[in-house]
């Protein structure tokens, strides 16, 4: 018999923090987290018919290509070496720069994680060459390794977001970019002192080599954001470009579609997919909105604080949006309102940045051997800053 949806709601995600808890893989515990919460709100048969409705969509079909193109082009490039040969010719050219371009350059690539990769390899950098303090450096990878989450068109959270708001991504990134413009400056001020240390550059340093690895990144931004391409077909052509770029080799590719077809990145998606569905019909969101009324919560701070606080708990900015944007667009309809969009994809963006479960923060305090203390005096100064910005940005941006 199903309950309340604010009950099931409440339930499922402590389900999740749980499943979590004991080290449940999050991708799986996502999935499960979605099929209790449906089966909570809805009699079983109901329910199986929405699932069914949900997971035979165009839209939904389209969205679980998206995600396959954009991990195999990702895992590509990561595997052919394109990385490490663009950050090695960073490095020649400025070592100060280069410890905000590369965690910046690897957060490029969609991947879990990813911040473990961008330690790992400036890790040397960081430590022997420019003499970092440990929490110091971990805050360098952690914040630039994420300051595209607003603004690059093949970030899950951009993709799952539009869909779920049912707007292109290129109009999704005009309403949100001033979000990673904000990260940005917020992680330069901090950073200014480190950019003013002058580092002989290496002749080595090959331009053309730079700009190789960098066309695909070029290519996309150009497609999507530009040209206003579909993502779609954005992804397939540039999936194209770079397996002519670097050549068809073996074992990349293998690679590359063992990590694009994973049971787990299917499972973020059928997640998200399910989510998205069991909020369109509109009898869930009712409920949410009688609950609401009862309240005297002003939109504008429900609207903000919902995907903080999820995004604070979850520490995973995809399934922050996954659960709120099908709840919030189906009360406030939010495609209609910019400032709505904006104030709700900041507090998500915020709380994961300040989440202490946040896996990329956790593996780059574990692996530099640091209390993560030491890295949120940095964190908070920044986020300090970025609110402080965005605010401003919100009252001139979208004036009221």
């Amino acid at each position: 018999m199903p309950i309340p949806v604010i009950y099931a709601l409440v339930i499922s995600i402590i389900i999740l923090i749980l499943l979590v808890k004991i080290k449940i893989n999050i991708s799986y515990s996502f999935l499960a987290t979605a099929i209790i919460f449906g089966i909570l709100s809805y009699p079983l048969h109901i329910f199986i018919k929405k699932l069914y409705t949900a997971l035979t969509d165009y839209f939904s079909i389209q969205l679980i290509i998206i995600f396959i193109l954009i991990f195999f082009f990702a895992m590509y490039l990561y595997e052919v070496g394109a990385l490490k040969e663009l950050i090695e010719e960073v490095s020649n050219i400025n070592a100060s720069l280069a410890a905000i371009l590369i965690p910046a350059f690897i957060g490029l690539i969609p991947m879990p994680g990813g911040a473990l990769i961008s330690a790992i390899m400036v890790k040397d950098l960081y430590f022997n060459r420019l003499k970092l303090s440990g929490g110091y450096a971990a805050y360098l990878n952690y914040w630039f390794r994420h300051i595209w989450i607003a603004i690059w068109p093949i970030y899950q959270c951009i993709i799952i977001s539009a869909y779920i708001l049912h707007i292109s991504v290129d109009k999704l990134i005009t309403i949100t970019w001033p979000i990673s413009v904000t990260a940005i400056i917020s992680g330069l001020i901090l950073s200014y002192k480190l950019l003013l240390v002058k580092s002989k550059a290496n002749s080595k340093a090959n331009i053309l080599r730079i700009l190789k690895h960098t066309s695909p990144f070029i290519v996309i931004f150009i497609l999507t954001v530009i040209v206003g391409l579909s993502l779609l077909s954005t992804i397939a052509i540039i999936t194209v470009i770079v397996l002519l770029i670097y050549g068809i080799k073996k074992k990349p590719i293998l690679k590359a579609i063992q990590f694009s077809l994973s049971p787990q990145i299917l499972a973020l998606v059928i997640a998200a997919i399910i989510f998205k569905h069991l909020f369109s019909s509109g009898d869930l969101s009712n409920e949410v909105l009688s609950v609401l009324k009862t309240t005297s919560i002003p939109d504008v701070f429900f609207i903000f604080l919902l995907p903080l606080l999820l995004s604070f708990i979850s520490a995973n900015e995809y399934i922050t949006f996954s659960i709120s944007y099908p709840i919030l667009n189906s009360i406030y309809d939010l495609s209609l309102h910019n400032n709505y969009i904006y104030l709700s994809y900041l507090g998500g963006y915020l709380g994961a940045y300040l989440s202490p479960l946040h896996i990329c923060l956790i593996l780059t305090s574990q692996y530099y051997e640091i209390n993560m203390v030491s890295v949120y005096k940095y964190i908070l100064t920044s986020i300090a800053i970025m609110i402080t910005l965005s605010l401003i940005i919100y009252y001139v941006y979208f004036p009221i």
